[in-house]
């Protein structure tokens, strides 16, 4: 990914970092709430990658070449997906992952204080302990939909359409409607 930037952020990260910056053979390895910033931006980088794969099943965004855009000349994310699209024209996958693993980069190089050393995983067992800060519940299984727009897309259960993704959401259907308001899809209890 991404070449010498890729390199650096993955020395970053080193063998592993918190509860969501797992790479190589461990990506989808991921769970419960991020501990810090970086381990936010794993979580969404990892939540583009689910999505990608849910929305096209013959996909592996982690594994595709695609044109890059420049992220140096990037003024906010907003410019990351019609730069991807531009870039990669007519290749869902490969805009897909242009456009997560182009947000990972660019959020990393925005962050104010990336990473912690006692968030690393370290392979001698002194490092953070991901059982003990990375609990998880147990819940209903469900099959798994997408919501909102690459690169802050993500998945989540949809319970045979009790919940629903209204634009950048999700909502319960039994109480509560997906409304159009001045261009933006919006969650209210009734739409007007």
């Amino acid at each position: 990914m991404w070449g010498w930037v890729g390199q650096a952020v993955m020395d970053m990260i080193g063998e592993g970092y918190g509860c969501w910056c797992y790479f190589q053979d461990d990506v989808g390895k991921g769970k419960s709430d991020p501990v810090d910033e970086l381990d936010s931006i794993c979580k969404a980088l990892h939540q583009g990658y689910e999505c990608a794969m849910i929305d096209d099943p013959t996909c592996v965004p982690y594994e595709v070449e695609y044109n890059r855009p420049n992220v140096f000349w990037m003024a906010n994310k907003d410019q990351i997906l019609p730069a991807c699209e531009n870039l990669n024209s007519g290749n869902e996958c490969h805009i897909n992952a242009c456009a997560s693993e182009t947000n990972f980069v660019f959020q990393i190089f925005n962050a104010a204080n990336p990473n912690s050393d006692d968030n690393q995983h370290k392979s001698d067992g002194t490092g953070f302990d991901v059982e003990a800060n990375c609990p998880i519940t147990h819940g209903e299984t469900g099959e798994k939909s997408c919501c909102g727009v690459y690169p802050d897309r993500f998945p989540y259960k949809s319970f045979d359409g009790i919940r629903a993704c209204c634009g950048k959401g999700t909502y319960d259907t039994g109480i509560q409607e997906c409304c159009e308001e001045g261009g933006e899809q919006v969650v209210r209890l009734v739409c007007n």
